[in-house]
């Protein structure tokens, strides 16, 4: 029960259940830190389920390209921080973004576009540097 009112967690990702539990068990999470290789499903997962998300730590994960997309579509009315540094995107082809530098360019740009697009976002922390150590 104490877990109820719990406003932070930060964690290594498992699986998409672990996501599912969290929502259960602990609506009120505002901040909340996972780190590990996501898929879109999980990442719609935590928008859907915690609205009220003011912090979102992704950093040193593997993520599909369309995940960051579903992150800085609006959905997410409260979110403040979003950090993505030290991240792997992968294109639909599951391969590393960051190899490819059209896709890369273009992905640049739609993000930090739609990133500044949402009002309440005030730290967005990122490395979207071609070599990002």
């Amino acid at each position: 029960m104490y877990r109820r009112n719990l406003r932070a967690f930060q964690g290594p990702f498992r699986r998409s259940q672990f996501v599912v539990q969290l929502v259960d068990y602990c609506e009120k999470i505002e901040e909340l830190g996972l780190h590990g290789q996501f898929s879109e499903k999980d990442v719609s997962c935590i928008v859907e389920g915690f609205p009220r998300l003011k912090v979102l730590d992704l950093s040193d994960s593997t993520l599909p390209a369309a995940v960051v997309c579903v992150v800085v579509d609006g959905r997410l009315k409260c979110i403040r921080d979003l950090n993505v540094v030290h991240c792997k995107f992968l294109d639909e082809d599951g391969k590393d973004m960051r190899n490819n530098y059209v896709k890369w360019n273009a992905f640049k740009l739609k993000i930090l576009e739609k990133a500044s697009g949402i009002n309440t976002l005030k730290k967005f922390m990122h490395c979207f540097r071609e070599r990002c150590r």
